[in-house]
């Protein structure tokens, strides 16, 4: 653990319906050799639709210089309408 990448950010994030979001809002890497990863941070699982309700999961990939790699989980969970 001791030397090898981090990657922090919410568990889980509760969105407004119609609300602007960006996956990486929150989101940090870093690792005690090479320092911030934050731009090689990989995002892949479900495309959040703030216009429709739900829940939407969101993985988060990054590697070191040694290959070495970290994941995180994020479920973003989108509100109703009020307007209906």
């Amino acid at each position: 653990m001791g030397n090898n990448p981090t990657i922090t950010g919410p568990n889980e994030i509760q969105i407004n319906y119609g609300s602007a979001f960006n996956a990486l809002d929150g989101i940090a890497a870093s690792d005690p050799k090479d320092g911030d990863l934050a731009l090689a941070i990989t995002v892949s699982g479900d495309t959040v639709n703030t216009r429709k309700p739900g829940t939407y999961k969101i993985g988060y990939l990054v590697a070191n210089q040694a290959c070495v790699t970290a994941q995180h989980g994020t479920t973003v969970r989108v509100g109703r309408c009020d307007n209906k």
